[in-house]
């Protein structure tokens, strides 16, 4: 159903200062006031409703753009801290090792150690009267040298400076305190070691008493023989200079 309506004109004058003009008026429509249904109306509706929907679509598009933008600024950094090559970890080598000791060796008879106490640099020293000493790790030095004993399937330590004069390590027999000493001239019951891995590394060494074995630890911080100790201990096999 179309709806038709008029065109008419009608022709009215009017007066002003440059005379009598014609007016014209356009008649409103004939049937109601309805738009009309032609081709040409009908498709600039549908022209009218295609832009109405794509300016959604790209409304849409730029909003969820500006959200992205927005997100990755904000996470910016956290990406490019992600992305950036990452530096490895600085490897600090302990006190021992900076000297040039291993102190990785195991004890083994008729080789020559450093004994160093857990991951210091503090040796054990001949004293040259008969004693033993901790003092800081110097190359070359002889005191600081021991040389790995088996008597009687247990191990030794002795100070061999050459010429008949090897002492042993141990401690002082009784009723004298149980220090260390180096004086005995053979490896007899005070001088005999057992010498225990530790699951970290390193060595506890336990020496012989009356009734089984006790560990060389600190006893009023003299080197002695103990009930209990967390001292341990390091070899460094060497070379006689």
């Amino acid at each position: 159903m179309s709806l038709s309506y008029s065109n008419t004109t009608t022709t009215t004058s009017t007066t002003s200062f440059y005379g009598t003009m014609p007016l014209l008026r356009e008649s409103s429509y004939s049937s109601s006031n309805a738009r009309p249904s032609s081709p040409a109306y009908q498709y600039v509706r549908v022209k009218c409703y295609s832009c109405r929907f794509y300016g959604l679509i790209w409304g849409a598009i730029l909003t969820a753009s500006a959200v992205c933008l927005g997100l990755g600024l904000y996470f910016l950094p956290d990406w490019i801290a992600l992305l950036k090559p990452k530096n490895p970890p600085i490897c600090v080598p302990p006190p021992y090792e900076r000297v040039g000791l291993s102190g990785l060796d195991s004890p083994w008879p008729g080789s020559m150690y450093i004994i160093t106490e857990a991951d210091s640099t503090s040796a054990l020293t001949y004293d040259g009267r008969g004693g033993v000493r901790m003092t800081e790790y110097q190359k070359n030095d002889i005191t600081q040298m021991w040389t790995c004993h088996e008597t009687d399937g247990w191990l030794a330590f002795a100070h061999d400076p050459g010429a008949g004069s090897t002492v042993y390590l141990g401690y002082r027999a009784w009723p004298q305190a149980a220090t260390l000493c180096s004086s005995a001239k053979s490896a007899e019951f005070n001088e005999q070691f057992d010498v225990r891995s530790r699951p970290d590394g390193g060595f506890q060494l336990r020496m012989r008493n009356g009734f089984g074995l006790e560990p060389l630890g600190r006893d009023g911080g003299t080197l002695s023989r103990v009930r209990q100790s967390d001292v341990w201990w390091r070899f460094t096999k060497v070379q006689r200079p």
